[in-house]
């Protein structure tokens, strides 16, 4: 997660990042805690000079891309080269413009990550930050909502749940036999290497334009980023001489934490989601603001009842049924499923952090944008990550450079579909 402070303001100084990271490991016990030899969370002692990282001499960024000296120290936290394993797997990168929070997965979810920096950049606590996310969770729940609302706790929706229970299981072995041509955006044959990995910022987009796309159509906000994303991928891999992918498959990670201000404690940093695979795009949908029995062509646009509950929950099912499996066997089964899967998409809601960063030592307020990146993992190549930040929308792009042969190319087919939303 990246606080980048807007051209008219002040730069950030070491003490008021020392403080605020202060506050955060306070606040949070997983910034405090490592994984045992037996699987469970342990709190150590911390060393916070190990966690914190000041670059003082940053160079020009070259377009919407992340400087090479940041990218740099991305990719060699000192945290992971400790061979014992009792340094917990995070760390704070501080620029004078920037302030980069890095955690490793293990540990936080996106929803957990919006948490730990709600306070990074405001100083909340964890009741806060609930509070705070209460008015946007039902916006973000849609994705949730039931196949058929007046099936919600029947038998169709525990129908909807085995199917894609039995569908994400098999998931691995078809990538096993079946993988994903090779593409543009994608090879079923290796990983992405961390020197190649190239990181994109591009916004910020109208969030109020894509809402009324949304509600015009009848679908949900990622939907409508999905077509426009594989859209924007479609035209990049046309123009590099590559045959049309019919259909875009697409890991989706679907976090189950609901803010609740009685139990504000379900919120804490931690995992607790599932990973749906998605066919992008698909033909027609029912039109959720016409006729039910119309159906209109919508081509590109994710079905509604892909983002069942039911749904979410099968995919939860069988990854925690393979999860069973020895971990030799779990790291092969998701080395499988990500040679069936184009890119990975997510979307953290940051609508809880407002336009400032407070310091909690001098209650200092600058103003600043936020936005995230995922990781590349497995044989992944592309992950494309969506945050909303007040009314605005980022969208962060993480590429392998040797695999995505001219990236300034693909980032500028998705810009210019982005920017055609609600025009």
């Amino acid at each position: 997660m990246v606080a980048e402070l807007l051209p008219h303001e002040p730069d950030f100084t070491m003490e008021q990042v020392k403080a605020s990271v202060e506050l955060a490991v306070a606040e949070h016990p997983r910034l405090r805690e490592v994984l045992s030899d037996c699987g469970l969370w342990e709190e150590v002692e911390l060393d916070l000079e190990t966690h914190l990282r000041w670059i003082r001499d940053v160079g020009e960024a070259k377009g919407r891309e992340e400087d090479p000296e940041i990218v740099r120290a991305m990719h060699s936290m000192p945290a992971f080269d400790d061979a014992t394993a009792r340094t917990p797997r995070w760390q704070v990168i501080a620029t004078p413009r920037k302030m980069i929070f890095h955690v490793h997965h293990a540990a936080v979810d996106g929803v957990g990550i919006a948490v730990i920096t709600s306070t990074l950049l405001l100083g909340k606590n964890l009741k806060e930050t609930v509070q705070a996310m209460i008015p946007v969770s039902g916006q973000s729940r849609n994705k949730l909502r039931p196949a058929d609302p007046g099936c919600l706790g029947s038998c169709c929706e525990g129908v909807t749940t085995v199917r894609s229970c039995a569908r994400h299981v098999n998931l691995p072995f078809q990538g096993l036999l079946f993988p994903t041509p090779r593409s543009p955006i994608s090879t079923p044959t290796s990983g992405a290497q961390p020197s190649h990995i190239r990181h994109f910022h591009l916004g910020p987009y109208s969030l109020t334009a894509i809402r009324s796309a949304a509600h015009e159509s009848g679908v949900t906000v990622n939907s409508v980023l999905l077509r426009h994303l594989t859209a924007g991928l479609q035209q990049y891999c046309e123009s590099q001489g590559d045959a049309k992918i019919s259909t875009f498959n697409v890991a989706i990670p679907i976090s189950f934490k609901a803010p609740d201000l009685e139990r504000p404690e379900q919120m804490k940093a931690n995992n607790n989601f599932s990973t749906l695979v998605l066919r992008v795009p698909q033909p027609s949908i029912p039109n959720a603001s016409a006729d039910a029995e119309a159906l209109v062509d919508l081509p590109g646009y994710v079905d509604p009842k892909e983002w069942s509950m039911g749904n979410a929950v099968g995919a939860w099912a069988a990854q925690g049924m393979l999860s069973l499996l020895p971990m030799m066997v779990v790291n092969r089964l998701l080395w499988w499923t990500s040679r069936l899967v184009h890119f990975a998409f997510s979307n953290v809601n940051g609508s809880m952090f407002g336009p400032k960063f407070r310091c909690p030592l001098t209650g200092t307020e600058k103003e600043v944008k936020v936005y995230a990146y995922g990781s590349l993992n497995c044989g992944n190549r592309l992950f494309i990550l969506a945050n909303s930040h007040g009314m605005d929308l980022h969208v962060s792009i993480v590429m392998d450079g040797e695999l995505v042969r001219a990236p300034s190319d693909l980032v500028g087919f998705v810009d210019q579909q982005l920017q055609q939303v609600g025009a």
